[in-house]
């Protein structure tokens, strides 16, 4: 604030008046998350099935694959054609066995 003109003060002004309310209702929010966290009952069940739907964790097996030393633009198209492969054939990344994924690469253990 050193530096900026004498006319500049009461546009920083204004801008304070934003910052304050944005304080305050972050206040309010954090004093009410507490009491939320605490009536929170997760449904194990129900959200192990949405995340079995679709494939959130493609992007582990092409981390895997490239700590197995392949490239990272090998790794994208195996692990696209694996995701092809559970959509043509209605399973998921869990159930596909593991003569599946070598058929796609043979760095797979």
């Amino acid at each position: 604030m050193k530096g900026i003109r004498l006319a500049y003060n009461k546009d920083i002004k204004k801008e304070k008046e934003r910052i304050f309310d944005a304080i305050n209702t972050v206040n309010m929010i954090l004093s009410l998350l507490p009491s939320m966290i605490q009536e929170t009952i997760a449904n194990k069940e129900a959200m192990y099935k949405a995340t079995s739907t679709g494939f959130i964790n493609a992007t582990d097996w092409t981390d895997y694959l490239t700590e197995k030393g392949l490239p990272f633009r090998d790794t994208y198209q195996v692990t696209g054609n694996i995701i092809q492969c559970c959509e043509e054939t209605n399973q998921t990344l869990e159930t596909l066995s593991l003569a599946e994924y070598k058929e796609e690469h043979v760095i797979f253990e």
